[in-house]
Protein backbone atom coordinates (compact mmCIF):
# COMPACT_ATOMS: atom_id res chain seq x y z
CA UNK A 1 0.00 0.00 0.00
CA UNK A 2 2.89 2.26 0.50
CA UNK A 3 3.77 4.64 2.86
CA UNK A 4 1.93 8.10 1.33
CA UNK A 5 -1.88 8.34 0.49
CA UNK A 6 -1.53 10.62 -3.20
CA UNK A 7 -4.71 11.42 -4.31
CA UNK A 8 -5.28 14.37 -6.88
CA UNK A 9 -8.04 16.85 -5.88
CA UNK A 10 -10.43 18.31 -8.91
CA UNK A 11 -11.47 21.73 -8.32
CA UNK A 12 -14.24 22.99 -10.82
CA UNK A 13 -16.20 26.38 -11.26
CA UNK A 14 -18.70 24.71 -13.14
CA UNK A 15 -21.49 27.67 -12.21
CA UNK A 16 -19.62 30.86 -12.01
CA UNK A 17 -19.83 33.14 -14.28
CA UNK A 18 -16.53 34.92 -12.40
CA UNK A 19 -13.70 33.54 -10.78
CA UNK A 20 -13.85 31.74 -7.75
CA UNK A 21 -13.23 32.86 -5.39
CA UNK A 22 -15.04 36.28 -6.20
CA UNK A 23 -15.70 39.48 -3.50
CA UNK A 24 -12.67 40.98 -1.27
CA UNK A 25 -9.28 40.37 -2.78
CA UNK A 26 -8.89 39.00 0.96
CA UNK A 27 -10.99 36.48 0.26
CA UNK A 28 -9.82 32.84 -0.40
CA UNK A 29 -10.74 29.54 -0.69
CA UNK A 30 -8.90 26.88 1.37
CA UNK A 31 -9.01 23.13 0.69
CA UNK A 32 -8.12 20.75 3.21
CA UNK A 33 -7.06 16.87 2.94
CA UNK A 34 -7.31 15.27 6.27
CA UNK A 35 -6.35 11.41 6.98
CA UNK A 36 -8.34 10.44 9.94
CA UNK A 37 -8.14 6.89 12.15
CA UNK A 38 -11.25 5.09 13.57
CA UNK A 39 -12.33 7.77 16.02
CA UNK A 40 -12.30 10.28 13.42
CA UNK A 41 -9.16 12.33 14.49
CA UNK A 42 -7.17 14.08 12.22
CA UNK A 43 -3.57 11.94 11.57
CA UNK A 44 -2.12 14.17 8.84
CA UNK A 45 -3.46 17.08 6.70
CA UNK A 46 -2.60 19.45 4.17
CA UNK A 47 -4.15 22.31 2.95
CA UNK A 48 -4.19 24.48 -0.68
CA UNK A 49 -5.63 28.08 -1.19
CA UNK A 50 -6.96 29.68 -3.95
CA UNK A 51 -7.35 33.53 -4.11
CA UNK A 52 -4.94 36.76 -4.70
CA UNK A 53 -2.39 37.74 -2.73
CA UNK A 54 -1.88 41.47 -2.38
CA UNK A 55 0.59 44.30 -0.80
CA UNK A 56 -2.34 46.62 0.26
CA UNK A 57 0.73 49.44 0.05
CA UNK A 58 1.20 52.41 2.75
CA UNK A 59 -0.50 55.09 2.84
CA UNK A 60 2.09 57.14 5.26
CA UNK A 61 4.70 56.33 2.31
CA UNK A 62 2.26 56.68 -0.65
CA UNK A 63 3.20 53.50 -1.36
CA UNK A 64 0.33 51.92 -3.70
CA UNK A 65 -1.53 48.58 -3.34
CA UNK A 66 -0.62 46.04 -6.21
CA UNK A 67 -1.55 42.68 -6.86
CA UNK A 68 1.00 39.75 -6.09
CA UNK A 69 -0.31 37.49 -7.02
CA UNK A 70 -3.89 35.32 -8.29
CA UNK A 71 -4.56 31.51 -8.62
CA UNK A 72 -8.19 31.82 -8.45
CA UNK A 73 -10.21 29.07 -10.81
CA UNK A 74 -11.27 30.93 -14.25
CA UNK A 75 -15.16 30.64 -14.90
CA UNK A 76 -15.74 26.60 -16.48
CA UNK A 77 -11.64 25.76 -15.70
CA UNK A 78 -11.26 22.39 -13.78
CA UNK A 79 -8.46 21.93 -12.16
CA UNK A 80 -6.35 19.12 -10.39
CA UNK A 81 -4.34 19.60 -7.03
CA UNK A 82 -2.29 16.82 -5.83
CA UNK A 83 -1.58 16.00 -2.09
CA UNK A 84 0.74 13.84 -0.79
CA UNK A 85 0.24 12.88 3.11
CA UNK A 86 1.77 9.96 5.12
CA UNK A 87 0.10 6.83 5.38
CA UNK A 88 -0.48 4.43 8.45
CA UNK A 89 -1.38 0.56 8.62
CA UNK A 90 -4.70 1.48 10.39
CA UNK A 91 -5.61 4.43 8.36
CA UNK A 92 -9.80 4.72 7.82
CA UNK A 93 -10.57 7.83 6.25
CA UNK A 94 -9.37 10.66 3.90
CA UNK A 95 -11.78 13.72 4.37
CA UNK A 96 -11.73 16.61 1.70
CA UNK A 97 -13.23 20.22 2.65
CA UNK A 98 -13.06 23.06 1.33
CA UNK A 99 -14.00 26.43 3.32
CA UNK A 100 -14.43 29.99 1.67
CA UNK A 101 -12.31 32.12 3.85
CA UNK A 102 -14.26 35.71 4.06
CA UNK A 103 -12.25 37.46 7.02
CA UNK A 104 -9.39 36.06 8.39
CA UNK A 105 -9.49 36.26 12.64
CA UNK A 106 -6.09 38.16 11.80
CA UNK A 107 -7.63 41.09 9.64
CA UNK A 108 -10.80 41.00 12.04
CA UNK A 109 -8.84 41.40 15.20
CA UNK A 110 -7.06 44.26 13.39
CA UNK A 111 -9.66 45.86 12.89
CA UNK A 112 -11.94 45.36 16.32
CA UNK A 113 -8.45 47.15 17.83
CA UNK A 114 -8.61 50.17 15.29
CA UNK A 115 -10.03 53.32 16.16
CA UNK A 116 -12.97 54.87 14.12
CA UNK A 117 -12.48 58.12 12.39
CA UNK A 118 -14.60 61.13 14.11
CA UNK A 119 -16.23 61.45 10.27
CA UNK A 120 -17.21 57.48 10.81
CA UNK A 121 -18.41 58.30 14.41
CA UNK A 122 -21.07 61.22 13.64
CA UNK A 123 -22.33 59.53 10.82
CA UNK A 124 -22.96 55.81 12.64
CA UNK A 125 -22.62 56.56 16.59
CA UNK A 126 -22.74 52.50 16.62
CA UNK A 127 -19.82 52.51 14.84
CA UNK A 128 -16.94 51.48 17.55
CA UNK A 129 -19.19 49.08 18.79
CA UNK A 130 -20.00 47.47 15.83
CA UNK A 131 -16.18 47.24 14.73
CA UNK A 132 -14.83 46.05 18.09
CA UNK A 133 -17.42 42.88 17.77
CA UNK A 134 -16.81 41.87 14.10
CA UNK A 135 -14.58 39.26 15.09
CA UNK A 136 -18.04 37.29 17.23
CA UNK A 137 -20.27 38.81 14.55
CA UNK A 138 -18.86 38.68 11.06
CA UNK A 139 -19.04 35.08 9.85
CA UNK A 140 -15.49 34.53 9.00
CA UNK A 141 -15.24 31.58 7.12
CA UNK A 142 -17.71 29.14 5.49
CA UNK A 143 -17.41 25.35 5.02
CA UNK A 144 -18.68 25.12 1.63
CA UNK A 145 -18.07 21.37 0.99
CA UNK A 146 -16.64 17.95 2.59
CA UNK A 147 -16.14 14.56 1.23
CA UNK A 148 -14.99 11.55 3.17
CA UNK A 149 -13.39 8.29 1.64
CA UNK A 150 -13.89 5.41 3.68
CA UNK A 151 -10.50 3.38 2.92
CA UNK A 152 -12.34 0.03 3.46
CA UNK A 153 -14.83 0.18 1.53
CA UNK A 154 -14.48 3.25 -1.14
CA UNK A 155 -17.54 4.56 -0.75
CA UNK A 156 -17.71 8.27 0.05
CA UNK A 157 -19.94 10.56 2.11
CA UNK A 158 -20.90 13.38 1.01
CA UNK A 159 -21.88 16.43 3.94
CA UNK A 160 -25.69 17.68 3.75
CA UNK A 161 -25.60 21.43 3.35
CA UNK A 162 -27.61 21.50 7.12
CA UNK A 163 -24.33 20.10 8.69
CA UNK A 164 -22.25 22.61 6.40
CA UNK A 165 -23.60 25.19 8.47
CA UNK A 166 -23.67 24.17 11.51
CA UNK A 167 -20.01 23.36 11.00
CA UNK A 168 -19.38 26.64 9.56
CA UNK A 169 -21.16 28.01 13.53
CA UNK A 170 -18.28 26.76 14.89
CA UNK A 171 -15.38 27.98 12.92
CA UNK A 172 -16.43 31.92 14.19
CA UNK A 173 -17.01 31.03 17.74
CA UNK A 174 -15.19 31.88 21.15
CA UNK A 175 -11.74 33.81 21.50
CA UNK A 176 -9.54 34.90 18.51
CA UNK A 177 -6.71 32.18 19.35
CA UNK A 178 -9.59 29.46 18.78
CA UNK A 179 -11.05 30.72 15.57
CA UNK A 180 -7.48 31.04 14.42
CA UNK A 181 -6.62 27.85 15.40
CA UNK A 182 -9.98 25.99 13.78
CA UNK A 183 -9.29 27.77 10.72
CA UNK A 184 -5.35 26.38 10.55
CA UNK A 185 -6.34 23.01 11.82
CA UNK A 186 -3.76 24.11 14.74
CA UNK A 187 -4.48 23.45 18.82
CA UNK A 188 -5.42 26.51 20.44
CA UNK A 189 -3.31 28.31 23.03
CA UNK A 190 -3.75 27.22 26.53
Amino acid sequence: AGTTHTLQVRLHNTLGGHQVPTGDPERFLRVWVEVLDAQGQVRAAAHHDLGQTWDFGDAATGRAARKLADNRLLPGEAREVPFTLPRQADDAAVRVQALHIRLTPETAGYAARTAVTPEVARLWPDAAAAVKALPQTYPQALLVAEHTLDLATGTIAITAPAALIEASRALHTGPEATRRARLNRQPAAP
